[in-house]
């Protein structure tokens, strides 16, 4: 049932007060999804080479001085590529902003889990919008990490 909420983007605290489970457990369970997504990432990388394919490389700052003072986290930035996924810097840009607004929405994260929130709004980008294709996509990966 967890899995279904994750889907849905629920959080964590609602998910877990609506399936009666711990907060710690709900949390738990959500880093096991994006550990999914960061794993199935892994093993089916995107291909950015190819006769006639331009590969533009730039990288964003993720974390900023908290009030405008100090330093900010020590975190290693955003890159992203653009290939054969995203052909025109309105397509890189529109990204970016959707994936800065995931995270902004969470009132940030860690440095510790900024990269499986990245794996894992990547992950749904190329593995259905669609709530439906999402939930399905999720249960054939994991089916297929942990066969019985």
């Amino acid at each position: 049932m967890l899995a279904y909420y994750w889907v849905y983007s629920v959080s964590a605290s609602i998910a877990a007060g609506q399936v009666k489970v711990s907060k710690v457990t709900a949390i738990q369970w959500y880093q096991h999804f994006r550990d999914i997504c960061s794993r199935w990432l892994v093993q089916n990388p995107l291909r950015l080479d190819g006769p006639g394919t331009v590969v533009q490389i730039d990288e964003s700052v993720s974390a900023k001085p908290k009030y405008g003072v100090g330093h900010a986290p020590d975190c290693e930035p955003f890159r992203y590529f653009c290939g054969s996924t995203y052909r025109c810097t309105n397509d890189v840009e529109w990204f970016w902003k959707n994936a800065k607004q995931k995270v902004k929405k969470m009132s940030g994260t860690c440095d510790a889990h900024l990269t499986s929130y990245m794996d894992e709004f990547i992950w749904r980008q190329l593995n259905g919008k669609k709530t439906q294709n999402v939930f399905d996509n999720l249960l054939d990966q994991i089916a297929a990490f942990y066969p019985v």
